[in-house]
C-alpha cells in the first residue's frame, strides 16, 4: 500500500474539482485565495487520514516501511504548499505592478 501515492492522487483529484488556475509542476493551481484555502484544508484532511492509516499499518507492516510512506506523503504535501506559496507571492507581485 502506497500511502503517499494515495495522498497524491486524492489531493490532485480534489484540486481538479476546485482550482481554475494554470497547470503547474504538480497539477492545477488555485487561481484565488479561496481556492488556495480549500486546497490547503483538503490537504490537512488527507494528511490526517494518512496518519490514521499509517498508525493502522504499523500493526501490519514493519514500522520503518510505514514511517517511510508517511515521510513521502509529508514531503509531497510540503512541496505542494511551497508551490502554492510561490504562486501566491507571484500573484501579489503581478497585482502590485498593475
Amino acid at each position: 500500500m502506497d500511502l503517499w501515492l494515495d495522498y497524491y492522487r486524492e489531493s490532485g483529484r480534489y484540486d481538479r474539482t476546485v482550482c481554475t488556475g494554470s497547470i503547474g509542476r504538480d497539477g492545477i493551481l488555485p487561481a484565488t485565495p479561496e481556492q488556495r484555502e480549500l486546497v490547503i484544508a483538503n490537504s490537512k484532511h488527507l494528511l490526517y487520514n494518512l496518519h490514521v492509516a499509517a498508525d493502522k499499518l504499523l500493526y501490519r507492516m514493519p514500522k520503518e516501511e510505514a514511517l517511510r510512506a508517511l515521510h513521502k506523503a509529508k514531503k509531497a504535501a510540503s512541496r505542494m504548499t511551497v508551490n502554492l506559496n510561490e504562486k501566491h507571492n507571484e500573484d501579489k507581485e503581478i497585482g502590485s505592478t498593475s
